[in-house]
C-alpha cells in the first residue's frame, strides 16, 4: 500500500486561518494555526503511545458531545449538524495535537475505530501476527477544515472557492506525484465540487429546517403554496411548535401566522402596494410592551403601555406563549391581540395584514400576550384585492352562492352561519387529496369549481379558499389566513401544546367595521386521520420541553452567574490537568548541524509492539528494569537467543544512536519482532 503523505509544513495553520475567516472566528482560526504549526519551532515533543493517543481521541469525542448538547440547547436541533461541522476543526485539534507534536509519524487506526481496537486486543490476546495499520490525521484536519469553512453561515463564496483551490493545490504540489496536465483538470473538479457542494449543504440545511417548520416549507410573509390540485396525503410534524398557558381568561381558538389577499393559480399571496411593506414597529413599543390600536391609517397609532390597557380592561383574556424561533419566524397571535409584553426581540416588525415577525434576542422567546381587546393590527380591506375571484370560476360561484343564499346584505353572523351549515351538510373533511390541476381532458374548470361542485373532499386549504372565493362572489371582503389551532391541553402541566399536525387555514372576513375569524372546516378536522402519540414523539416532547425550559432557566441573570462558574470551573480543571500531564512527560528534541530535528532519547522501535503482549504475560514492567533486561526475562523460555540478542542489539542502536545504524536496521528489527511475537 503507498504511504499517504503528511500534509506539508504550514498547510494546516493556512487551512485553519481560512476555516476562522470563512467562518466569522478569525481569532480562534489563528490560534488553532499556532497550536498546529508551533511544532515546527517549539523544541518540546511527547512520546505518546497507544493509550495516549486514544485518550485524545476521546477528549475530543467528549467536547463533541458538549457541543452538541449545547446547540441542542441554544438552537433548533436540524441546525445540529451543520453548526456541529462549522466547530470541528477546534474540536478535533486534542488528537492533531498528539499527531503534531508525538513522536510517530502515523497514528493507529486502532485509536478511533472500535472495530480495529478489538480485532487488535483479540489477536494479541491469542499471539497472533497482525499487521498494524495507521494514517496520518492531518490529512483528517485538511479536509474537515474546508468541510467546516464550506457550512458556516457567515461564508462568502467569493472569497471561498479562490481559497479551497489554492489550498487544494498546495496540497496536491505537494504530494510531488502531478503533472500540469493532472494538476488542472483536479483543480477544475475541486472548484466545480466546493461550489455545488457549498450550495448543496445550504439546501441540505433548508430542508431539515423546514421539517421542523409548520408544514408548509419556510416562512414566507409574501407566498404561501397550497396543495390544491396535487394529490396524495398531507403529512404536517407532529413535533411542538408552541407551548401556550392561560395568566387568566380564556384560551383563543385560533392564532395566525400570516394573512394573503391574492389567490394566484393554486397558491395565495400578499399583493402588496407601497404601504404594504413590513416596517419596525418601534414607533409602537413602549419599553417590551407592543400594542395595537384599531385604526384607519398608520398616523393614527398610539403607544400603549401594558399597565395602562390592564387598567383598562381588567377582563382582559392573558396567557403565555413559549417556543423556539429563528430569525424572521413569525409570532403567532390571536386576530383580536391587544399587546404582548416580555419577548426578548431585537426587533418586531408588521405588515398592514396583521403578520407579524420577529429577529429574536435568543432561540427560545417566552411572553405574554393580552387579547380581546378591541384592538386589531390589520387595517381595513382593498376592495380591489379583497373581492377579486378568478375570472373562469366566477359563473359556478355564482350560481353556489344563490343557491346557499349568501347576500351581503344579510348580517354577518346569518351569512357565515349560512356557509358554515353548508360545508358541514355537504363535505367532507379528508387529508388524502384526489383532485388533479387538471381532470383527464378538463382544461376548463379549476380545482376549487370541482372541490365545491362535485369532490366536495378535501383539508383545511380547500375549505378556506372556497369559503373566500364563495364570500368574495357575494360582495364580502374574505383575506386567507394561515397559522395553528389551539386544540390540544396537557392537563398534567396545565397547558395548551400547538404541534405542526395543528396548522391550520382559515378565513378573515370584513364586517363593516373590523375583521372576523371564520373556520368553515369542519370542526370534526382536529380527530381525523391523526396518528396517536407513540413513544417516540412522547420523548420527542419531553426533550423539546427540557431544552426550552433549561435554555430560559439558565439565562436568567441570577442563574447566568452559577451556570458560567460550573462551566468555567471544570474547563479550568479539564485543562489544567491535561496541561500538567503534558508538561510532566514532556521530552526536547536537538538539531544537528544540517537543522534536522533528532529525538532524544525516545524512539520509538518495532520491539515496543512486544509491550503489551509481554505485560500479559509476566506482569509490568519492574521500576528500574531496563525494557531491554525486560524483554530477554521474558522471551528465554521461547525464543532463540541468537535472535533476541539481535534485536536487543538493533533496538539499542536505533534508540540511541541512529546516525550509526544503516537503512536497513529497522527492517530487519521489523522482521526480528515479527518472528518474537511468534515465538511468544
Amino acid at each position: 500500500m503507498n504511504k499517504i503523505h503528511p500534509p506539508p509544513r504550514y498547510l494546516l495553520g493556512s487551512c485553519l486561518l481560512f476555516w476562522g475567516v470563512m467562518s466569522g472566528r478569525p481569532w480562534i482560526g489563528l490560534l488553532a494555526a499556532l497550536i498546529v504549526e508551533a511544532r515546527y519551532w517549539l523544541r518540546l515533543r511527547w512520546d505518546f503511545d497507544d493509550t495516549g493517543y486514544a485518550r485524545a481521541w476521546q477528549l475530543a469525542t467528549l467536547l463533541i458531545v458538549v457541543t452538541v448538547v449545547l446547540l441542542l440547547i441554544e438552537g433548533s436541533r436540524y441546525t445540529v449538524l451543520p453548526d456541529l461541522l462549522s466547530w470541528i476543526p477546534v474540536l478535533i485539534i486534542p488528537v492533531q495535537f498528539v499527531q503534531s507534536y508525538g513522536l510517530r509519524d502515523d497514528i493507529p487506526l486502532s485509536t478511533i475505530s472500535y472495530f480495529a481496537r478489538r480485532n487488535r486486543l483479540r489477536s494479541e490476546r491469542l499471539g497472533l501476527p497482525m499487521e498494524t495499520r495507521s494514517f496520518h490525521f492531518g490529512n483528517v484536519t485538511f479536509f474537515l477544515c474546508l468541510l467546516a469553512a464550506s457550512v458556516d453561515k457567515n461564508v462568502d463564496a467569493r472569497f471561498f472557492i479562490p481559497g479551497l483551490l489554492v489550498l487544494c493545490a498546495w496540497r496536491i504540489i505537494a504530494m510531488r506525484r502531478c503533472r500540469a496536465r493532472v494538476l488542472l483538470p483536479v483543480l477544475v473538479l475541486a472548484g466545480m465540487g466546493g461550489f455545488v457542494g457549498e450550495r448543496g449543504i445550504r439546501r441540505l440545511e433548508d430542508i431539515l429546517v423546514r421539517g421542523g417548520s409548520e408544514g408548509d416549507g419556510k416562512f414566507d410573509p409574501t407566498f404561501h403554496g397550497t396543495m390544491i390540485g396535487s394529490t396524495g396525503d398531507v403529512s404536517l410534524s407532529p413535533e411542538i411548535q408552541w407551548r401556550l398557558r392561560l395568566v387568566r381568561g380564556t384560551a383563543p381558538q385560533l392564532i395566525r401566522t400570516a394573512t394573503f389577499n391574492s389567490f394566484v393559480g393554486t397558491s395565495w399571496q400578499a399583493r402588496r402596494s407601497p404601504d404594504l411593506d413590513f416596517e419596525n414597529l418601534e414607533n409602537r413599543l413602549v419599553g417590551e410592551d407592543l400594542f395595537y390600536q384599531t385604526t384607519r391609517s398608520k398616523a393614527q397609532a398610539t403607544p400603549t403601555s401594558i399597565a395602562d390597557i390592564v387598567s383598562m380592561t381588567p377582563s382582559l383574556p392573558a396567557y403565555t406563549l413559549r417556543g423556539s424561533v429563528s430569525v424572521g419566524d413569525p409570532l403567532p397571535l390571536p386576530g383580536d391581540v391587544a399587546c404582548v409584553s416580555g419577548f426578548q426581540v431585537e426587533r418586531i416588525e408588521g405588515n398592514t395584514f396583521g403578520t407579524i415577525r420577529v429577529v429574536p434576542k435568543d432561540p427560545v422567546l417566552n411572553g405574554t400576550v393580552f387579547w380581546r381587546g378591541g384592538t386589531q393590527p390589520d387595517l381595513p380591506p382593498l376592495l380591489r384585492e379583497d373581492l377579486r375571484v378568478p375570472i373562469g370560476d366566477s359563473e359556478a360561484l355564482r350560481v353556489l352562492v344563490a343557491e346557499i343564499g349568501l347576500s351581503s346584505e344579510d348580517k354577518m353572523p346569518v351569512t357565515l352561519a349560512k356557509l358554515r351549515t353548508w360545508f358541514q351538510q355537504n363535505f367532507q373533511y379528508s387529508k388524502h387529496l384526489t383532485i388533479r390541476r387538471r381532470e383527464g381532458g378538463d382544461k376548463v374548470t379549476s380545482p376549487m369549481v370541482r372541490f365545491l361542485t362535485t369532490v366536495r373532499s378535501g383539508h383545511c386549504e380547500y375549505f378556506a379558499t372556497g369559503a373566500i372565493l364563495l364570500l368574495r362572489q357575494a360582495g364580502i371582503p374574505t383575506r386567507y389566513s394561515t397559522g395553528f389551532a389551539v386544540a390540544e391541553y396537557d392537563t398534567s402541566r396545565k397547558e395548551f401544546i400547538i404541534r405542526g399536525t395543528h396548522g391550520h387555514a382559515w378565513c378573515r372576513v370584513w364586517d363593516g367595521s373590523k375583521w372576523l375569524d371564520f373556520d368553515p372546516t369542519p370542526p370534526n378536522w382536529l380527530t381525523t386521520d391523526f396518528p396517536k402519540t407513540s413513544v417516540w414523539q412522547r420523548m420527542d416532547d419531553a426533550l423539546t420541553r427540557l431544552r426550552e425550559d433549561f435554555f430560559l432557566w439558565r439565562t436568567q441573570p441570577a442563574n447566568q452567574l452559577i451556570i458560567n462558574m460550573i462551566i468555567g470551573t471544570i474547563g479550568v480543571g479539564l485543562a489544567g490537568f491535561v496541561m500538567v500531564r503534558l508538561w510532566r512527560s514532556r521530552s526536547v528534541i536537538s538539531h544537528d548541524n544540517t537543522g534536522t530535528m533528532q529525538f532524544l532519547p525516545s524512539e520509538k522501535t518495532p520491539l515496543h509492539e512486544l509491550e503489551p503482549m509481554i505485560r500479559r504475560m509476566i506482569g509490568p514492567r519492574p521500576a528500574g528494569e531496563p525494557y531491554a533486561a525486560w524483554i530477554i526475562r521474558a522471551t528465554h523460555e521461547y525464543a532463540d537467543r541468537p535472535l533476541v540478542t539481535e534485536a536487543i542489539d538493533l533496538h539499542q542502536r536505533i534508540r540511541f544512536d541512529p546516525h550509526e545504524t544503516g537503512p536497513g536496521a529497522r527492517k530487519r528489527l521489523d522482521e526480528l519482532a515479527h518472528v518474537l511475537r511468534g515465538s511468544l
